[in-house]
């Protein structure tokens, strides 16, 4: 009997490493759920690729969690569970084409949480969860790619600034926030972000809260925008910095 106690221990011992600890599929333009905790990081490749992480599943990696691949195009990506680089960078590596990024769990990194690169899209990233750079910048990171619309209402937070940052050229049409975005936004140089909309909170703890080197088109407020450091500014402004409309409605609905 103990005997047969000592095989069942050492038999679900094995199986679990294999079901919580397997290295993550490569997706090649299907659909897929991922229902068991994987390492190593996940490839998507090619058109069509449609991704689900369940709830209280983890796919994770070193370095990049989670990669878009040059020739994966038209990709949706659903995250329930936790998307998640261990070691640095990145939560998802972006070099192809996203349609969709929506996130009600977590994703995770130390920084260039999510990562646009140059010549790279993704359409719309919609978080009712948790985006969070631990350990530095860039929870969403657009550096040189186009990224239609980013809808926040839960949580986009970075360590040091700037939680959301353009760069490189880079164009955001739209930031649409009710929740809250903790640690600045940036719009460098030769940068655009067309509108922004916040009935949230936009905060920084350590430097100015948006930091706009380029254009903004529309910025609508009828949240809060504050930096709460010694000798920090709400809104700053760069040489070249534009805002065509700025509409402060604070205390209308």
């Amino acid at each position: 009997m103990k005997r047969l106690f000592l095989v069942l221990i050492l038999y679900y011992i094995f199986f679990s490493k294999l079901l919580f600890a397997a290295d993550c599929t490569t997706v090649k333009g299907t659909t897929v759920t991922i229902s068991a905790t994987c390492t190593d990081g996940l490839l998507i490749k090619k058109n069509g690729s449609h991704v689900t992480i369940n709830s209280g599943v983890t796919v994770k990696d070193a370095e990049k969690a989670v990669k878009n691949h040059t020739r994966a195009t038209n990709t949706t990506i659903i995250n329930n569970g936790t998307i998640k680089a261990t070691n640095d960078q990145y939560g998802i590596y972006n070099e192809g084409i996203i349609t969709t990024i929506d996130n009600s769990g977590t994703i995770t990194a130390d920084r260039k949480t999510i990562e646009n690169i140059a010549g790279s899209t993704i359409t719309t990233i919609t978080n009712s969860g948790t985006i969070s750079a631990t350990d530095g910048h860039g929870a969403i990171r657009n550096e040189g790619g186009t990224i239609g619309s980013i809808i926040n209402s839960g949580i986009i937070s970075a360590t040091a600034p700037s939680a959301i940052r353009n760069t490189g050229g880079a164009t955001i049409t739209s930031l649409i926030n009710s929740g809250t975005i903790s640690n600045s936004i940036t719009n460098n140089a030769n940068d655009e972000i067309t509108t922004i909309i916040n009935s949230g909170t936009i905060s920084s703890t350590s430097k100015d809260t948006i930091i706009n080197r380029g254009t903004i088109g529309t910025l609508t407020n009828t949240g809060t925008i504050n930096a709460s450091g010694a000798g920090d500014f709400d809104i700053t402004m760069g040489t070249n910095g534009t805002i065509t409309t700025f509409n402060n409605l604070q205390g209308n609905s």
